[in-house]
């Protein structure tokens, strides 16, 4: 198999993992790298079937898991966005002792609407999994679109996913749909007990995908004393492209408090 590329930007003694969402590969987050890798060690994945790894055909979650795992400097830092998030977290339940901490950005254990919690419903992800197969580029749109509802730089934000999105090699449906699938069923929720390193989860309070209303039931899944919650006002479900400089400074303090 082709090795795993790992793309690493900047010199700090702090290494920070990246892990993207769905859909789009490590250059989403390249309007922070800039800010952040005067500071830290920064290790930006292509999660398998995207950007640099677009051969690499690996979809099962805890396989995953393993591989961002294993490349990880030891007691390094885990940044996850979206679905990106959801491997992060499952990463930090896995392999306890190898990260130092955990930042979590518009994710959830469990993207699933159910009962007593707030979430897609299956509906919806079913539906997009069938668009997928019939209407690749616009389903794709769509997702964009669903991001940014009601945030004032809702065009331009749209724009520049799009043009990340649609300037890489495109992922194979099988990513795409493997990804809706991890999406639609893993739900880790009754495991965030088990992780015990510092934690940071960014919300969008205008995010429809990850609603702010699941913050009060995930601090009482994690009951951990160094669990940290904070909302950006009039951001949606990618804060770091609508808010980078806010966005840097959260991160920034949040390991200057506990490093």
């Amino acid at each position: 198999m082709k090795p795993f590329f790992w793309r690493i930007i900047g010199s700090g003694s702090v290494n920070l993992v990246f892990i993207h969402g769905w859909g789009l590969n490590s250059c989403i987050w390249n309007n922070i790298i800039i800010i952040l890798s005067n500071y830290f060690k920064l290790h930006l994945v292509d999660l398998p079937g995207y950007g640099k790894n677009i051969l690499y055909k690996e979809y099962s979650f805890s396989k995953i898991t393993e591989i961002i795992a294993c490349k990880s400097p030891k007691k390094s830092i885990l940044i996850g966005w979206s679905l990106g998030g959801l491997i992060a977290t499952n990463i930090s339940i896995v392999y306890p002792e190898k990260f130092k901490g955990l930042i979590i950005v518009s994710s959830s254990p469990c993207f699933c609407e159910k009962k007593d919690w707030p979430g897609i419903k299956k509906e919806i992800l079913n539906n997009f999994s069938f668009q997928l197969k019939n209407d690749f580029h616009n389903t794709v749109k769509k997702f964009f679109n669903i991001q940014f509802l009601g945030t004032k730089k809702n065009n331009n934000e749209i724009k520049k996913l799009k043009n990340i999105f649609f300037r890489q090699k495109e992922p194979s449906y099988k990513t795409l749909s493997s990804g809706l699938k991890i999406l639609k069923n893993i739900d880790i929720r009754n495991y965030l007990k088990y992780i015990k390193i510092p934690t940071l989860r960014i919300y969008g309070n205008l995010d429809v995908i990850v609603p702010v209303k699941i913050i009060p039931i995930i601090k009482k899944l994690q009951n951990f004393n160094i669990n940290k919650n904070i909302i950006i006002p009039s951001a949606s479900h990618a804060p770091f492209l609508s808010h980078p400089f806010l966005f840097c400074k959260i991160i920034k303090y949040f390991i200057k408090k506990f490093n």
